[in-house]
């Protein structure tokens, strides 16, 4: 069984990995990545992302619509309103022998470009203060450095994490990052992220696009 440090480990790993490397990379292969290589993906062009992107899809069932979505899905998949995050590109589910593979991707506008929204089952809620913590003191510590870094946020009354959009740092060279919002509710994880750079989608219109999800 893993200890509290391990699993803390491990969730801190999906969030921190879900928002800068590519969007579609394989649950196992989150845990084992390391932040130099995620941030070579961050530096790539718009152009070098949708190629990533494209090849990645391939393994992946397409939907149109949520309404689509939810009758394969084992929940009922929430989406924010539109005028928030603009047009839905489409959703992307990837299925696997475990529960916990099973990864759904809503793309808006510009893919993989544009507001993402990543959703998988995670049974045990994470404690998001212990892995904010955690980052910060990797971002003190490590060779990855940040202008901003993570900070406790509420979606719904739920905790979360959150970030603002801007620079990774490596080795003196920066990386563009999108801000991000992460929080878990009723067995499922959900993060957003937006577009990159300084002038990226900012944490403030990112949780007013996680919090329109659960309105009527």
């Amino acid at each position: 069984m893993r200890t509290k440090r391990g699993l803390i480990v491990l969730v801190s790993s999906l969030l921190v990995l879900a928002i800068s490397i590519p969007c579609l990379i394989r649950l196992d292969d989150r845990d084992n990545a390391s932040p130099p290589g995620s941030m070579k993906f961050l530096g790539m062009t718009d152009e070098e992302r949708k190629q990533i992107f494209e090849d990645q899809v391939k393994q992946m069932q397409f939907y149109p619509s949520a309404a689509e979505a939810n009758k394969v899905l084992p929940f009922e998949l929430r989406l924010p309103k539109s005028e928030l995050c603009g047009e839905l590109k489409g959703i992307y589910v990837r299925k696997g022998t475990r529960p916990t593979e099973l990864v759904v991707y809503a793309f808006y506008n510009d893919i993989p470009n544009g507001i993402t929204i990543d959703i998988q089952p995670l049974t045990n809620k994470p404690d998001f203060q212990a892995i904010i913590k955690q980052n910060q003191e990797e971002y003190e510590t490590g060779i990855m450095k940040a202008d901003k870094v993570p900070v406790p946020v509420t979606v719904n009354n739920l905790d979360g994490r959150g970030g603002e959009p801007g620079f990774n740092i490596v080795n003196g060279h920066k990386y563009p990052r999108p801000g991000f919002v992460s929080w878990w509710d009723n067995g499922l994880l959900y993060a957003i992220r937006g577009t990159r750079g300084e002038n990226g989608t900012s944490l403030d219109a990112l949780l007013k696009i996680a919090n329109s999800m659960y309105s009527a």
